[in-house]
């Protein structure tokens, strides 16, 4: 009960509370780190108001009842009540005591409907903050997906590329008019090619690739 007075009794800085409540987009991620002990703070500040407005309402309930002692408790000289009823309730109403305390009383619901919309400001802060932090997730796992979907559809093309080098090449070897003819085979053991290969647009090559 002690740690739960010294928690409530700590000074609030509202200025700051409240300053607080809006954040630098390029700080999103300490508003994120920041929310849950600024929630704290504003729920600490709500709780200290309502108990606020409660010690109000007892201190006007309290004023009002002794002023009412006090304005019963006069007697005529044979010893009867001078006020009727109405009249202490008046009396009451229209006190000093009771006007201090109902303006108290006053205050505290204005601290109190303040607390609450800071509250409930943090609370809506809460939510803004998951819902830019789920389209962020969102928006990198999308990134993510396409990058990913970039890099198979690159290495399939590669694949596709390299099988088609392949076969185009087996291909060629086998139907190559001198592949069973070794004397036309360089020191590599490559066959020549025709006087049209991109490679060699000069003359014959030894690539190894294409027909003869």
């Amino acid at each position: 009960m002690n740690k739960l007075h010294e928690f409530l009794n700590q000074p609030t800085n509202l200025r700051r509370l409240v300053g607080s409540l809006e954040w630098d987009e390029d700080a999103f991620e300490d508003a994120v780190r920041e929310q849950p002990k600024l929630y704290l703070e504003a729920s600490r500040y709500r709780a200290v108001k309502a108990r606020r407005k409660a010690r109000a309402e007892f201190g006007l309930a309290q004023a009002t009842a002794e002023k009412k002692l006090v304005l019963r408790s006069k007697r005529d000289k044979a010893g009867r009540k001078m006020l009727t009823e109405p009249a202490i309730a008046e009396g009451a109403v229209l006190s000093p005591e009771y006007v201090i305390a109902r303006r108290a009383l006053d205050d505290a619901y204005v601290g109190e409907e303040l607390a609450k919309a800071i509250m409930e400001a943090y609370r809506q802060r809460g939510q803004m903050l998951k819902i830019i932090a789920d389209i962020r997730t969102s928006e990198v796992a999308s990134e993510i997906r396409n990058v990913r979907e970039n890099l198979a559809r690159d290495e399939f093309h590669k694949l596709s590329d390299r099988t088609r080098e392949k076969l185009h090449e087996r291909h060629s070897k086998k139907n190559h008019k001198l592949a069973g003819r070794p004397e036309y085979r360089d020191s590599q053991g490559r066959l020549p090619h025709a006087d049209w290969c991109r490679s060699n647009k000069m003359g014959p090559c030894n690539c190894g690739r294409g027909d003869f």
